[in-house]
């Protein structure tokens, strides 16, 4: 993982994105290595099936699993 920029105010898109596959990664280890079991929580929280699927590669099948499931919906 790359060190902060130290500019307040000024993370670079990146960072952000290696700060979000930080905590993403964390969850899933805190639910034992089931991918699976956080999907319900991203979608609540405001992340887009699209978002999942594309940008941090989770299953299709798994987020339109968590979607039936939860009666979630992405807007």
């Amino acid at each position: 993982m790359s060190k902060p920029n130290g500019t307040t105010g000024k993370m670079k898109p990146f960072r952000a994105l290696e700060l979000l596959n930080a905590l993403i990664d964390h969850m899933i280890k805190l639910e034992g290595g089931h991918a699976n079991r956080v999907i319900p929580t991203l979608l609540n929280v405001g992340f887009t099936t699209e978002e999942l699927v594309e940008d941090f590669c989770f299953p299709a099948g798994d987020v339109e699993d968590a979607l039936s499931r939860e009666g979630n919906c992405d807007g």
